[in-house]
């Protein structure tokens, strides 16, 4: 079998010799693989790809016919071999170089020809093919992609065409230089216009005005190896990137990539769902890797944003991996009050629609330095904004997670979520910087529906949040919260107390879940450990496994969150240590609409005396704690015996107590019977049933201090009035009181 010789010396456009590269051969008819050998005979089968010698030559043995052969910057189409000269072929005798747009929109190059672009960052092959390309080269003002030429400059039967890695433009292909120098931003501006992905690669483009290529007609689809997009103006602009996203579609950034607004830009980056059409045709996917904005600055009131990564609209999920967001910041008078400020990460409702985040995920965030310039402002400085569902009737459930990362100096709330249920766990929070009180606001707080927080660290160095976890809103349908495995650590010369470590709505005695939390340790000193707000019916709140370095206030505060009249909490509490001086176990019955704390208490420690109505599990505890006789939450067979230390001159109210506010009562103030009494208390006052002659009962129907006696008692009016104990003993005595009722 007589075959056809081929062989070259392969060199690039400037005749360097090619060596080590791969060859490849193959049939135009089908686009196979030839069949190649070493021999003129066809007995010694050559590999197909082959790479080239050291002195670049190739060679091969193959049947007469048209081929087509490709190496490194090499693609030869129609190659008719015969039999070929052995003398070097430079590639520039196959193909038309240029070294600017201009030069190959000169040409006249018939479909077929190849032009090799030598410009800098713009550098590629361009193919010339066949078709209609007026719209794809009118959009391409920059010719990134596509280049008219001199005998058809619109496009109309030809053009020249870039050849695209894995289908992916940059800003370079536009004209960028990405040198931190060079203005880029009407090129970057085309790329982002072309409708293709994007490889920011790894340069650093500067801007000198908002990014806003208006409504996209392609998914997004970016990849980065570290670009920075730098905005460099003397008048501030909306944010670095404003993009306005198509519906119904998956968006995706693969970075690391950073959008630094240099302090000239309200906002870093804002991906935008303005489609009002309903779930699920009107939402869309939005996942992104390592995007990072910094140095925002709302500088004023001009624009309505603050954020560092601001994304709104309907989406079915929201998924934002190693975000990083540094320095957001407000200047004095720029926020609007319960409106506009500054956050790290925003997801939001649509503003031109009622669309919302369905599911959220951020794992792994930075966060740092959220703050304003007025440090006697406390509003809207904000980590994370997650707002989802507007609480109608009917909505989708809504849900979010953070996970890991860590908030710094966040100062106001580090997490802030509006959504039907949340959850943080890993996480860690730390503050040295903070509003001019040194207290900021809650560091993780549901403003909406109900949450989880565990597993979390907070190190405060002089700045504390009012809470660690807070809740101010529920529906109490839900599935039950829970904060668990909390260790916190403060520590300076000028370090406040935390007011709550959780304050939460507990869950409602109707369901079968309870709220509860546990493991929590406090390195430092806290008001109380749970401030639990009592909704428009009984509840119950676990509360176990603690541990505070100091408590200044009480264990817990039991305090009505709705405006009906009394209710429980069964506060069941267990394994609780305060290192610090006594303070009461429980506080209840504050002053407004009133919740009274019932339930257990076991293995507490350094605690007072509890003046509530808690079952004991420890029989030898020093008071005998309330026992409801008739069962949980009925209003009657309740017996009370309550002891409290009151001084000379004061005195002391206890609780309301007995059906509909009346009881029978013992009171024992001294050692001997002038110093005890037996009466009877109601909603109109007390009545005298047979008292020592030391202590002096107000009349029925009087509701004040009777003015006279070593021991004054009286009764506020209504069904939930105290029982007040006044000493003139000229001493400090222990007083103990039975009710009955």
């Amino acid at each position: 079998m007589a075959l056809a010789h081929f062989q070259r010396t392969f060199t690039d456009l400037s005749g360097n010799v090619q060596s080590g590269v791969y060859v490849t051969v193959s049939k135009e008819s089908d686009g196979s693989p030839a069949t190649l050998f070493s021999d003129t005979g066809g007995s010694s089968a050559r590999a197909n790809p082959f790479a080239t010698s050291l002195s670049g030559y190739a060679d091969f043995f193959v049947e007469t016919g048209i081929y087509r052969i490709q190496a490194t910057g090499i693609d030869w189409r129609y190659v008719d071999i015969i039999g070929q000269p052995d003398e070097p072929v430079d590639l520039s005798d196959l193909v038309i170089r240029a070294t600017s747009i201009a030069e190959i929109e000169a040409y006249s190059a018939p479909v077929g020809d190849v032009f090799v672009l030598n410009a800098g960052g713009r550098t590629g092959i361009f193919d010339v093919v066949a078709g209609n390309f007026v719209d794809e080269l009118d959009a391409d003002t920059l010719n990134g992609v596509y280049i008219g030429q001199a005998d058809d400059p619109t496009a109309t039967t030809k053009v020249a065409r870039r050849r695209l890695d894995s289908g992916f433009v940059s800003p370079g292909m536009y004209g960028a230089v990405g040198d931190d120098t060079a203005d880029d931003t009407a090129a970057v501006l085309a790329c982002l216009k072309s409708d293709f992905p994007v490889d920011w690669g790894n340069q650093h483009y500067r801007t000198t005005a908002e990014i806003s290529p208006g409504a996209l007609t392609a998914a997004i689809n970016w990849r980065s190896s570290g670009a920075i997009i730098k905005l460099d103006t003397a008048t501030p602009q909306q944010s670095v990137i404003n993009c306005e996203i198509l519906p119904g579609l998956d968006h995706i950034i693969n970075g690391p990539i950073f959008f630094d607004a240099n302090n000239n830009a309200y906002a870093g980056c804002i991906f935008e769902n303005v489609s009002t059409l309903a779930f699920p045709d009107g939402y869309a996917n939005f996942y992104a890797e390592g995007l990072s904005a910094r140095n925002i600055y709302r500088s004023g009131t001009t624009f309505s944003r603050g954020d560092g990564i601001f994304i709104r609209g309907g989406f079915k999920k929201v998924i934002l991996d190693n975000p990083v967001v540094e320095n957001c910041v407000m200047a004095v008078g720029a926020g609007i009050e319960f409106v506009v400020g500054v956050s790290g990460i925003s997801l939001a409702r649509g503003f031109i629609t009622d669309n919302y985040p369905i599911y959220a995920r951020i794992s792994n965030p930075t966060v740092r330095n959220v703050r304003s310039e007025d440090s006697a402002y406390e509003l809207d400085q904000d980590g994370i904004r997650i707002f989802g569902a507007p609480d109608n009737p009917g909505e989708m459930f809504t849900s979010f997670e953070v996970i890991g990362g860590e908030l710094e100096n966040c100062h106001g709330r580090s997490i802030k979520g509006q959504m039907r249920t949340g959850s943080v766990r890993g996480t860690t929070f730390k503050r040295n910087a903070g509003f001019a009180s040194r207290v900021g606001l809650a560091e993780v707080e549901f403003q909406t529906g109900e949450g989880r927080v565990t597993n979390i660290a907070c190190y405060y160095d002089d700045y504390v949040p009012s809470v660690i976890v807070g809740q101010i809103g529920s529906s109490h349908t839900m599935t039950a919260g829970s904060v668990s495995q909390v260790d916190i650590y403060t520590t300076g010369s000028n370090v406040p107390i935390i007011p709550s470590i959780v304050q939460t709505l507990p869950r409602s005695n109707s369901f079968s879940q309870k709220s509860s939390a546990y493991a929590i340790n406090v390195f430092g000193a806290c008001e109380q450990i749970v401030t639990a707000l009592v909704p428009d019916e009984d509840a119950i709140f676990n509360l176990y496994d603690c541990y505070a370095q100091e408590i200044t206030n009480a264990g817990a505060v039991i305090k009505a969150s709705g405006a009906s009249p009394s209710f429980n909490c069964n506060m069941n509490m267990s394994n609780i240590t305060n290192a610090g001086a006594e303070v009461l176990l429980i506080e209840d019955r504050i002053s407004g609409t009133i919740a009274t704390a019932i339930g257990s208490q076991y293995n507490c420690f350094g605690f007072s005396t509890s003046q509530r109505r808690f079952n004991s599990g420890d029989p030898k505890e020093e008071v005998t704690k309330i026992k409801n006789l008739a069962g949980d939450y009925v209003s009657g067979g309740l017996v009370s015996i309550y002891s409290e230390t009151i001084a000379n001159g004061a005195s002391f109210g206890f609780p309301a107590h007995g059906f509909y506010g009346a009881a029978v009562c013992t009171l024992t103030a001294g050692n001997s019977s002038r110093q005890s009494a037996t009466f009877s208390k109601g909603p109109f006052g007390t009545s005298d049933l047979g008292s020592g002659d030391q202590v002096n009962i107000a009349s029925s129907s009087s509701n004040v201090s009777p003015g006279s006696g070593l021991w004054r008692v009286w009764c506020e009016a209504g069904i939930d009035g105290k029982t007040f104990v006044e000493n003139q003993s000229g001493s400090s005595r222990v007083v103990t009181l039975m009710m009955v009722g």
